[in-house]
């Protein structure tokens, strides 16, 4: 290759690196709210059918915190 087309074919991955990151954080993060979401609808549930426990509120932080450290990990930086 000459040096025209290496510097071409390095800028060009570049972009599509940067392409290809913010489509895949994007659909990251919009299966990481719809998980949040059937958390607090899971919970909502729970509460209406059987259980009327007053931890819920803290059991849904705790699956909220482990929901959110599972897709931060998959975000890529």
């Amino acid at each position: 290759m000459s040096a025209i087309s290496t510097a071409v074919w390095s800028n060009t991955c570049k972009v599509c690196d940067v392409i290809y990151k913010s489509v895949h954080n994007t659909i990251v993060q919009m299966q990481r709210s719809r998980q949040l979401s059937a958390n607090r609808q899971i919970m909502y549930h729970l509460d209406i059918s059987f259980m009327r426990d007053q931890d819920l509120p803290f059991h849904l932080d705790q699956m909220n915190d482990a929901t959110n450290k599972q897709y931060d990990l998959k975000l890529i930086k």
